[in-house]
Formats: C-alpha cells, structure tokens, sequence
C-alpha cells in the first residue's frame, strides 16, 4: 500500500477535538472574566480553571507525540510493504 493510500490514524482526530475545546476554554474564560464575580462559570474557573488549562494541555501534547509515532510506525511499515526499483531489479 502506497503511503499516499493510507488513512490517517485517528490520534490525529483527537488532537483536533481536544484543541477544539481548549480554544473554547479560553474563550469561555475571556467571557467570564468580564461578567460578575457571582457567575458559576467564573466561580469554577477561579478554582479549576489553570487545573483544566494544564490538564488539555497535557492532553493535546500526549496525543500529539503520540500520533507522530503512530503515523511514523505506519510510515515505516508502509515502506517495508512497497518494493522499491533496486529491489525489484537485483531480484531478476
């Protein structure tokens, strides 16, 4: 199978998703830091908003590294599979 053929591993995905909803985090902690003290989304981001900025980041870096290795273990093998020209010549 060429590499162009193969799909992209779905780490990949995730780490879109879980980008996704650390933008939304900021976004939703910009919005509240200009609304009242008394909001129970700024209540909850004053006690576990840098806990769930640090813990998506964690996140989106562990996915991250670890859909570049899949997708070079995928690479690799998908390498090994197809012949190459100097194969094929040396064989006749």
């Amino acid at each position: 199978m060429s590499q162009e053929n193969l799909p992209p591993n779905h780490l990949f995905k995730l780490v879109v998703v879980v980008s996704a909803a650390f933008v939304l985090t900021i976004l939703l902690m910009i919005v509240t830091a200009f609304s009242s003290i008394e909001n129970p989304l700024a209540i909850f981001f004053n006690e576990y908003g840098l806990k769930l900025i640090g813990a998506e980041v964690a996140l989106i870096l562990v996915l991250a590294f670890g859909a570049m290795w899949l997708d070079g273990k995928q690479t690799v093998a998908a390498q090994q599979d197809v012949p190459t020209g100097n194969d094929a010549a040396s064989k006749e």
